[in-house]
């Protein structure tokens, strides 16, 4: 079994804005430990070294309604639940991965800090739905095997942590259900990343052009507190297949050409009554994406009149537009400026042009 192959995870954006999902692989086997002539366990130095770090944490531990920590007291960390060892890239056995999803483990004093930046042969850490408070270590450059980051549904809190900048190899970064805020600094779009949740926080500030240049195929960055427009460089994600901006401050107009995601099958920048406010018109080049299946635009203030394109999308049931100010467009919000926007509700709802008043798009 290959170190990089010890777990994989399951990537669905669609559930990006529900419970962070536990992640595991019961399929893996601890291997067995090295033992010495008289059966005791024969550490070498880096389990040695991990084994007190591991122990040193459970003592901040003072919630544990799995009894998870209670395993942490043998010889061998390779044992102790949370934890799985893969032999490196370099040839020796270590601790690979920690994962912690669903534990809820907490505590006043239990931080990532010092467990993480100690576990220097991880390439996985995954701790969701826990609660751990403030921060990521400042370093994880010195971690050179990490490729995913899960810390999603904790009590982290702070400016954006700047450390897994540092994590070049990180593939996978999931922040998403904590309590981040401030600007997410630009660089987080040139991390060569698959996979990038960072929904439900309280970031702020505008969307910079680097996103066009981020190779993930997975981005949220719903239910914070961004605003401005949304940069043209859109345009450039060629790979992108899901990108989620729902329940932000984003107001102007969408970029006319989007027709460059072609691979995108998910766009979503839908409001409530007190966040999105994009207006303007639903560009053309949105609608035709060739493997687009839903397009959410809800509660915002687009007013211009469908294109063809678009029209055949709503038909589909490919875009919703409710709740906007779009005269050929079904269920509209009250109160609209030019008119009736109800108008075209029957004919809309049926192929033929047929029929009793039409209901609401959805996907």
């Amino acid at each position: 079994m290959g170190f990089l192959s010890l777990l994989s995870s399951t990537l669905f954006l669609s559930l990006a804005l529900g419970a962070p999902q536990v992640q595991t692989d019961s399929t893996k086997k601890d291997p067995p430990p090295n033992t010495g002539t008289g059966g005791e366990v024969k550490l070498a130095a880096n389990l040695e070294r991990d084994k007190q770090t591991i122990q040193e944490f459970g003592k901040k531990v003072t919630e544990d309604p799995k009894g998870i920590v209670k395993s942490w007291s043998g010889p061998d960390p390779c044992k102790y639940v949370g934890f799985k060892c893969d032999k490196t890239p370099k040839g020796y056995n270590a601790i690979a991965a920690l994962d912690f999803n669903g534990y809820q483990l907490g505590g006043p004093d239990m931080e990532i800090t010092g467990l993480l930046d100690k576990l220097v042969d991880l390439a996985l850490f995954h701790a969701n739905s826990n609660k751990f408070i403030k921060s990521i270590p400042e370093q994880l450059g010195q971690i050179p095997y990490l490729y995913e980051l899960d810390v999603s549904n904790n009590q982290l809190s702070g400016p954006f942590p700047k450390g897994v900048l540092t994590a070049t190899k990180l593939t996978f970064l999931d922040l998403r259900f904590n309590q981040f805020e401030g600007s997410v600094p630009s660089d987080v779009f040139h991390m060569d990343l698959d996979v990038l949740f960072l929904n439900n926080n309280k970031f702020t500030g505008s969307i910079p052009s680097d996103l066009g240049a981020c190779p993930a195929l997975y981005i949220t960055l719903a239910n914070n507190q961004f605003d401005g427009s949304l940069p043209s460089e859109l345009n450039n994600m060629k790979k992108l297949k899901e990108i989620l901006f729902l329940g932000n401050k984003f107001s102007g107009s969408l970029p006319t050409e989007l027709g460059g995601m072609v691979e995108a099958t998910v766009f979503d920048v839908s409001a409530n009554q007190l966040d999105n406010k994009l207006s303007g018109t639903v560009p053309e080049s949105l609608c035709s994406l060739p493997k687009v299946k839903h397009i959410k635009l809800m509660n915002n203030d687009f007013h211009e009149d469908l294109g063809p394109a678009c029209l055949e999308a709503l038909k589909k049931k490919v875009l919703d537009v409710s709740g906007n100010c779009i005269k050929n467009a079904p269920n509209q919000k009250p109160g609209c400026s030019g008119g009736d926007q109800n108008t075209d509700r029957t004919r809309l709802s049926q192929p033929n042009g047929q029929g009793t008043q039409g209901t609401n798009p959805s996907t």
